[in-house]
């Protein structure tokens, strides 16, 4: 709470910091995603400014959304026994390889 620091400081996620005048650079922290890129979030946690894993839920694998910071989570509506897999899906391969099986000189599909 802002009250809780002392002047001149600002109340940033519970911590008092003091300001010190503006950070010039590429190595100045992030405190929110105003500090950042065009296209780009603050790991406040880090300090860093990232390029978000999604902007949309199309942009995720299937059985995942895009949350609000932009990092591709299960979708536990799809998912309500949070096995990871939604519901109702059997034997989704984890990875599609080509490999010649046959020696036919012709890629077959594999699923892994």
């Amino acid at each position: 709470m802002r009250a809780d620091c002392p002047v001149g400081a600002v109340c940033t996620d519970g911590v008092c910091i003091v300001e010190t005048g503006p950070c010039v650079g590429d190595t100045c922290p992030c405190r929110s995603d105003f500090d950042c890129e065009e296209g780009e979030r603050c790991d406040t946690s880090t300090g860093a400014c990232v390029v978000p894993e999604c902007r949309q839920d199309a942009d995720c694998g299937l059985g995942e959304v895009c949350s609000t910071r932009g990092a591709c989570v299960v979708d536990v509506e799809a998912d309500r026994d949070y096995d990871g897999v939604p519901d109702g899906s059997v034997g989704l391969p984890v990875d599609i390889v080509l490999t010649d099986l046959t020696e036919d000189g012709i890629d077959d599909i594999v699923a892994l």
